[in-house]
């Protein structure tokens, strides 16, 4: 999987290198490509917005942030149909149990932020993380700073911590 760095062009493989590691450049912004070229994303499947709208839980992750969730968060849709379940459902990011290279380096507001970005298609939309968000999802022993007083101000105050079941 690569990912593109829009203003330097810059193409990373996030499988090279150690899984500790951070990438060689932090990710601002997750965009599709095809040929090399930026293109617009592909469309959402229609019944989203329904699915999420009728809920009661959308749990968000766990996964690598900018290649496996960010994407389907970017696509025109999934902001708008996360803000119609803003009164039904409960909307919770289960954070990742381990590092990754992607996000293994950032703090639970900053993935926060990540994903309130994504699902605002990156200031297309007006959001703050607590009308996207009810809570994060942790995982007992997660590596991942959970920096509490931030997220607080994000107005995401609830932090679940549930144990771990892992195998390897």
């Amino acid at each position: 999987v690569k990912m593109a760095h829009m203003r330097r062009s810059l193409s990373v493989d996030k499988n090279l290198g150690a899984a500790s590691e951070p990438l060689p450049a932090p990710v601002q912004r997750v965009f599709y490509v095809r040929g090399g070229i930026a293109v617009d994303a592909p469309s959402l499947n229609a019944r989203i917005p329904t699915l999420l709208h009728n809920a009661s839980l959308v749990l968000l992750g766990p996964g690598s942030l900018f290649t496996s969730l960010i994407p389907s968060l970017i696509l025109p849709g999934v902001g708008e149909a996360m803000l119609a379940a803003r009164g039904g459902a409960q909307r919770i990011l289960l954070l990742n149990a381990g590092a990754d290279r992607e996000s293994g380096h950032l703090p639970a507001s900053a993935i926060v932020s990540a994903v309130c970005d994504a699902l605002s298609r990156y200031g297309q939309l007006p959001l703050v993380p607590s009308h996207i968000l009810d809570a994060i999802m942790v995982s007992e022993g997660c590596t991942t700073h959970i920096d509490t007083h931030i997220l607080s101000a994000m107005g995401i105050p609830t932090v679940h911590y549930v144990p771990c079941v892992c195998t390897q």
